[in-house]
Order: structure tokens, then sequence, then C-alpha cells
């Protein structure tokens, strides 16, 4: 019995596929929320600097505030990751800004102005 060429093609670009995306789903896993500014900035040889927001409080933060909001970023190029951290220089938030290689922020900006 002789087996149909599209199925063999089929199977391996759907293995193609999923290991792909295992691959990206890992992208940035060595991250883990809860560690220090240093401990990110050590896991990346310290290549990408410490960037500050411009947070402006009526008074002074509250301890809630101070958890929850962040305070500091560090933006990972090469994983393309933005790392997010509290006022106590604690990661809470990780968020992706490469897909399969390619950088959306920068794609939507360049959509944006028209270039």
């Amino acid at each position: 019995m002789r087996k149909n060429p599209w199925l063999t093609i089929a199977a391996v670009l759907l293995a193609s596929c999923i290991f792909c995306g295992w691959v990206e789903s890992r992208r940035g896993s060595q991250y883990r929320l809860g560690m220090t500014i240093s401990d990110a900035r050590s896991l990346s040889a310290s290549r990408y600097p410490v960037q500050k927001f411009g947070l402006e409080y009526d008074g002074p933060p509250s301890p809630q505030q101070m958890n929850e909001d962040a305070l500091f970023y560090v933006h990972d190029e090469t994983s393309g990751v933005l790392l997010m951290f509290n006022h106590f220089g604690k990661l809470i938030e990780k968020k992706r800004t490469k897909w399969f290689g390619v950088n959306i922020t920068k794609s939507i900006d360049a959509l944006r102005t028209g270039r």
C-alpha cells in the first residue's frame, strides 16, 4: 500500500509547529516572579539597564501600592521579555515583547507611523 506524501508532509509540519511552540513558551522562563533586580540582571550579564517609571501619587504610596505597582523595569531584548519590578525591587510581572523572533512592539510602532 502506498502512503500519501501529503500526509508525511503534514505530520512533519505539525511536529515542527509543536516544537517551535514549545521553544517559544520557554522564552524568559529563567526569570522567576519574586526575584530581585540584581538577580535578574545577573542572569542577563547586566547587559540591560534598569529603567524607572514616572509614577506620581497624591501622597505617600500605601504598602499595597508599593507591592503591586511597577516602579522599575528591565527590557531583556535577547529573550524578548519586559521585566516589571515593584518598589522593593521584586519581580512582579513579565511581559513578552517578541513572538517567534519578531519584536511585536516595534512592529506595531512601525505600522502606526507608516514606515
